[in-house]
């Protein structure tokens, strides 16, 4: 029996053919931000980011990294910009930072940031404590003598005992001279600024009566020293940071209110920033 014919595809010519769709690879984006004190940032993105990366590369940037709560607007696309926000929809893609009010919790946030960027001052750097000896070879003159006081047989024994851990110690030693471990020591020695000044040697929270009243937009007190200085009493707010007794100077960078009403911190911080960027020059 002849077997069924079916219905005759149309061969289709090799032109007609549907073409595989080209990959498009990201290009480079520059990105400029104008900063609450005036000045601008410019940073370069790819054009598959969106506005959640600006503000990872914000809070990496030397100048804007003490920045913690703000939102990012736009000329033509107006306030408020969410992080979905894609960059290359941005056109003219300049951005500006308007810092936002705090909550307690942000707050806190914060002041962590801030000794966060200060502590490469003070938690990392090179240890002083010289190498120390491994108790095992300052232990072997110790059990030499114990066992002379034995019998012969106790003697023999430990003898060989001995020479198979001099063997076992000489082949460690060996090993660690080819291939020597890595210290922990020598990588944090990579992001220490131990040479510098501290800006702020410490920051705790105040157990000081308020010399004004306290109202509704007032959440603690701290303390503050300077690198060299008498301590301050700082009021976080709900609008931003300032001194104890003053609200007039508030701010809403902790760090610019210390800038403000300390030059040491003002100083201190300047280098530490300037430390910063030639470090990332050198990385680059």
């Amino acid at each position: 029996m002849a077997p069924k014919t079916g219905k005759a595809k149309p061969h289709k010519a090799k032109g007609e053919k549907k073409k595989k769709e080209e990959k498009v690879l990201p290009t480079v984006v520059e990105v400029t931000v104008e900063t609450p004190d005036d000045s601008q940032v410019s940073l370069k993105g790819i054009s598959t980011d969106r506005i959640l990366d600006v503000r990872r590369l914000l809070g990496v940037h030397v100048e804007t990294c003490h920045l913690t709560n703000f939102s990012l607007s736009h000329e033509v696309r107006g306030p408020g910009l969410k992080d979905s926000v894609d960059i290359v929809s941005l056109k003219p893609c300049h951005l500006t930072i308007t810092e936002e009010d705090y909550t307690e919790d942000q707050s806190i946030a914060h002041i962590r940031r801030l000794l966060d960027i200060v502590a490469c001052t003070t938690s990392f750097g090179a240890s002083s404590t010289s190498r120390t000896k491994t108790p095992g070879r300052t232990g072997g003159s110790k059990e030499s003598g114990s066992t002379e006081t034995g019998g012969d047989n106790k003697k023999i024994v430990n003898t060989s005992g001995k020479d198979a851990c001099t063997d076992e110690m000489e082949k460690a030693d060996a090993a660690v001279s080819m291939c020597p471990p890595p210290r922990l020591g020598q990588f944090y020695d990579f992001f220490s600024f131990s040479h510098l000044t501290p800006p702020v040697q410490y920051i705790r929270r105040s157990n000081r009566p308020f010399l004004e009243d306290k109202t509704e937009d007032d959440f603690f007190q701290i303390d503050v020293r300077v690198c060299s200085g008498k301590p301050m009493t700082i009021v976080a707010s709900r609008e931003g940071f300032y001194p104890a007794g003053k609200r007039v100077l508030l701010c809403r960078s902790l760090a610019t209110l210390l800038q403000q009403i300390s030059r040491v911190f003002d100083s201190a911080y300047k280098a530490l920033i300037k430390a910063f960027t030639e470090h990332n020059k050198v990385i680059w």
